[in-house]
């Protein structure tokens, strides 16, 4: 796919007859016992992936200016609803980061998996890695987590 942004949320392209074509020669190939070099999408999470990836970086964008808004005008911690906005925002980085997180685990755990069919001398151990993107995911989900322990009580107890 050409536009990243339509990948991200999960707009797909239709086929062509091209495209139909050389599904039809994988296929027959695949059945003739030929390996393929052809990669499915047709993982169930790869639509909500994107539209999880987009919900995470908006709510973690809002929390960045409510966090440099409240630090500027001190007043608005008092005000409810933006107590209510702050921990929606933060509630919502939570959840978000926390499936992306596991979603980078597993596809680590997958490509670990695909590596070590291809060649056996790959120690168990290096399962455990983490990408850069799995600590991105689990730094945004241990911060607003904290996060949300602090605003979620303070709204519903203020109000």
């Amino acid at each position: 796919m050409s536009d990243p942004l339509l990948y991200l949320t999960g707009v797909s392209y239709s086929r062509s007859v091209e495209d139909e074509a050389e599904g039809k020669e994988a296929a027959m190939s695949e059945e003739r016992g030929e390996p393929s070099t052809r990669t499915s999408n047709d993982s169930p999470t790869i639509r909500p992936l994107g539209v999880i990836t987009i919900v995470f970086w908006a709510s973690v964008t809002l929390m960045a200016v409510l966090a440099i808004l409240s630090m500027v005008v001190p007043g608005l911690r008092e005000v409810w609803s933006f107590n209510l906005l702050g921990g929606t925002c933060a509630a919502l980085a939570t959840i978000s980061s926390a499936f992306l997180f596991w979603q980078e685990l597993s596809a680590n755990r997958q490509r670990m998996r695909d590596a070590r069919r291809e060649n056996r001398n790959i120690p168990r151990e290096d399962d455990n890695e983490w990408t850069p993107k799995a600590w991105l995911y689990a730094t945004a989900l241990g911060i607003s987590f904290l996060l949300t322990w602090y605003l979620v009580p303070n709204v519903l107890l203020t109000s």
